[in-house]
């Protein structure tokens, strides 16, 4: 199995986990804060890494060569759920969300291209556009234009600067990478849990759990389908968790039907237009 092959599967698991994570999040987020639920998944990211490697083991991560970059990284898994939950408190339809997340391969190319100085090939642009195609298809009976609409923008570019950022560390270990995502993430909502905080029954803290497990796989495997995959790759992969999000949405949410459907083929069409390309350029080193 070649590297993009094998990058292709950690893709498709992301994309799995990454649905599952939002769906049990949902299964919360009226009861709980977002800032309380996404403090509690990586406190449960954290314990199992300590049960993992150990109170000796655990310690080593914080001899990364690149700190700052480690906490700007993390920090992005902070604003993309805060994104996430503000548009909802703000009553975006989860079809917008969606459609805002749509984005992410586009901006992924816009960024590399633009400041990165990448030189991209056209079937790269191709799978911006049919992915902003699927988005707009998603988003289209949704009305007029307001404001809330850009926040699912914001957690797309969240995720776009964070597959980035996680590419470029791919020459740290795997689990200095997983701990500093959640380390920074909880430390800067501790503060926060004194004026949030709900007790949670029993019932909810094996969800949290769940989705404390289901998100330190997730970034594992994005870990893994980044650092196995050249540019164009990972642009289309990072299609994959949107794709399988809209099924999941339109099964929840009983979406439209033909824009589902339309969505979904424009989403799955751009991860394959560049999924197959042999030959990838590589982000240049900064």
């Amino acid at each position: 199995m070649s590297l993009q092959q094998q990058s292709l599967m950690w893709a498709i698991l992301f994309g799995l986990l990454f649905t599952a994570v939002e769906l049990l999040g949902a299964l919360l987020e009226a009861s709980y804060s977002v800032y309380q639920i996404v403090w509690m998944r990586y406190g449960v990211h954290l314990a199992i890494m300590l049960v993992i490697l150990g109170w000796r083991d655990l310690t080593l991560p914080f001899s990364t060569e690149s700190m700052p970059r480690q906490i700007f990284r993390s920090l992005l898994m902070l604003a993309m759920p805060a994104s996430w939950g503000w548009a909802v408190a703000q009553g975006e339809h989860p079809m917008m969300l969606a459609a805002g997340l749509a984005a992410t391969p586009a901006l992924v190319a816009l960024i590399v291209a633009i400041p990165g100085g990448a030189r991209l090939g056209a079937n790269t642009w191709i799978c911006a556009i049919l992915s902003v195609a699927g988005g707009l298809a998603l988003a289209w009976h949704h009305g007029a234009f307001r404001a809330a609409n850009l926040l699912p923008l914001v957690a797309a570019l969240c995720l776009a600067v964070y597959v980035i950022e996680t590419r470029q560390l791919r020459h740290e270990p795997l689990r200095v990478n997983l701990f500093h995502t959640a380390f920074w993430v909880f430390l800067a909502l501790t503060p926060v849990q004194r004026s949030v905080w709900i007790t949670p029954p029993a019932h909810d803290w094996l969800i949290i759990a769940m989705i404390g497990a289901a998100g330190l796989l997730g970034l594992l495997a994005l870990d893994h389908m980044v650092r196995g995959a050249g540019f164009v790759a990972f642009t289309a992969f990072t299609n994959l968790p949107v794709f399988f999000s809209v099924g999941l949405i339109f099964l929840h949410a009983r979406a439209p039907v033909p824009r589902s459907v339309m969505a979904a083929l424009l989403l799955l069409a751009a991860a394959v237009a560049l999924s197959c390309r042999k030959s990838v350029p590589s982000i240049p080193a900064r």
